[in-house]
């Protein structure tokens, strides 16, 4: 890439991925230990705030290169992965909102019908809003997909086809987490697909070309070395058998 700026941007991009990438394993390792130790769920929680953070940060770096390349599926990428993460959290909020209410009211006034109505219509929202956010989420890598299809020529080959290969992979994934039955290969793709991105941050080794190296220019002399005449000390051309000036032989 020939622009220093979007170079930096794209690097910076592919680290964040690489740790989003180490990150979610931790968090999902965790949550796995949360079920038998409660504690670590706090863990488990802070580390899914970092994600958060580092993904904004992340998506900060999409925005700042769609910006410099004047490149509207950049743009569009960061904008829906927002769009998705902020409906995610709402929705998220409703449903669990929802049933942990559902089970209080079931548990301690069953005969409560009309809290069991309104708190089922709060769940249903807020699965409403997490298959949306799914579905901006699925746009959103799309986006990334085609930009990297479009502009292939813009990275060195092996690191161009891991990118694009890395935003298929996010967008297959959350094709899956749809599929809820599928969610964990969705999650393992995601994984990858963080890893593929993360060969984004080779750039700055790979993108500037080297100057070329130029053989140093050879000396070279049109005219022949300058002989004298041994009696009177005149120049000759070494062509003559006698000196012009003093007529001795050569």
């Amino acid at each position: 890439m020939s622009n220093v700026n979007v170079n930096k941007e794209f690097q910076s991009f592919g680290s964040k991925c690489q740790t989003l990438g180490i990150l979610s394993i931790l968090a999902f390792i965790f949550g796995l230990i949360a079920n038998f130790v409660p504690p670590i769920g706090i863990i488990n929680f802070i580390v899914q705030i970092i994600i958060l953070i580092i993904l904004f940060s992340a998506l900060g770096n999409a925005k700042e290169a769609g910006y410099a390349l004047n490149n509207r599926l950049l743009q569009e990428f960061r904008s829906k992965i927002i769009l998705a993460v902020i409906l995610f959290l709402i929705g998220l909020l409703f449903f669990l909102g929802g049933t942990m209410g559902l089970v209080a009211v079931i548990t301690y006034a069953p005969g409560a019908g009309a809290a069991v109505g309104a708190l089922i219509g709060v769940m249903i929202f807020g699965i409403i809003l997490l298959i949306i956010a799914a579905v901006f989420r699925i746009q959103g890598w799309s986006r990334l997909q085609r930009f990297f299809e479009e502009n292939q020529n813009m990275f060195p080959s092996h690191i161009g086809e891991k990118a694009l290969s890395g935003a298929k992979l996010m967008k297959i994934g959350a094709i899956l987490y749809l599929t809820i039955i599928l969610m964990f290969i969705g999650f393992i793709l995601e994984v990858v697909g963080y890893f593929k991105l993360a060969a984004l941050k080779d750039l700055g080794g790979s993108a500037v070309a080297s100057p070329s190296t130029q053989p140093a220019p050879t000396k070279t002399t049109t005219a022949e070395s300058k002989k004298f005449c041994p009696n009177c000390g005149s120049s000759v051309t070494g062509q003559e058998k006698f000196c012009s000036s003093c007529g001795s032989e050569l």
